[in-house]
């Protein structure tokens, strides 16, 4: 049996600077998503300003921090991912966040739209191979709530086993080990992403890519569901391409054939 590591926890914290553009987009973004008229004359300007700048920026800076503390609201889990990816036209920020600290916190998000077996237990274990310079924004992660569970981050070495996962993430320079941890994970109800559309058709169920200086995600449901992992169609909604959905009665947009 290979031996896995484990890494401590960090405090994970998001940071990009907002211009006048994205800040304007993210405001509509969240006000359609909450259902809410910022243009109403009969709403006080008072609480308008709630949902301004402030709240904004904050909730860019902690991205888990409205799923937390309304985490049983779909549609407070769908602002979230808005406001992660950058609404479609909005001038870009001038000092995005690095890619691995994106891409850890769409990680997090991912496991609160998959349904769980009941029997998992308290925690819900993600494995993780990047180079170890990105590894601090996973170990972030540690101890974070999805629903009744609790994250639990291992970093994967090359000869480590990926047994007892429940999520796994594998970076494109650590590629040389995901053959052999798929098969370690085979048949165990495991949510698998890599960073290449390439793995989707050797099996792997979502990857996340950088694509156009946003981080996007692909998402392969006959892979999934051969695995007995069932993704909310929420998510299959805001993915760029969803694979394995030929024979749906209604597709959505972004099926792939």
């Amino acid at each position: 049996m290979r031996a896995a590591g484990r890494t401590d926890a960090a405090s994970l914290r998001v940071e990009p600077r907002l211009d006048a553009g994205l800040l304007a987009a993210a405001r509509c973004a969240a006000s359609r998503a909450l259902g809410l008229n910022l243009r109403d004359p009969a709403r006080p300007d008072r609480f308008k300003h709630r949902l301004s700048a402030a709240i904004l920026r904050r909730a860019l800076r902690a991205p888990t921090l409205l799923a937390m503390a309304v985490r049983n609201l779909d549609r407070t889990r769908m602002l979230l991912f808005l406001l992660l990816a950058g609404p479609a036209g909005a001038a870009p920020a001038p000092e995005p966040a690095p890619e691995y600290q994106l891409k850890s916190a769409f990680i997090y998000n991912f496991a609160t739209f998959i349904a769980w077996p009941e029997d998992i237990g308290s925690s819900l274990t993600l494995c993780v191979a990047v180079p170890q310079d990105e590894m601090k924004y996973f170990s972030s992660l540690e101890g974070r709530p999805v629903g009744k569970m609790k994250v639990a981050v291992r970093r994967l070495e090359r000869d480590d086993s990926a047994e007892g996962c429940r999520i796994l993430f594998v970076s494109d320079a650590e590629s040389a080990g995901l053959d052999d941890w798929l098969s370690d994970v085979a048949d165990q109800q495991v949510l698998t992403v890599a960073e290449s559309e390439d793995w989707l058709k050797k099996g792997v169920m979502m990857d996340l890519l950088l694509h156009e200086k946003r981080v996007v995600f692909d998402v392969n449901v006959e892979a999934a569901r051969g695995e007995g992992i069932v993704i909310n169609s929420r998510l299959l909604r805001l993915a760029r391409k969803v694979y394995g959905l030929e024979s749906a009665d209604d597709p959505p947009d972004n099926a792939e054939k």
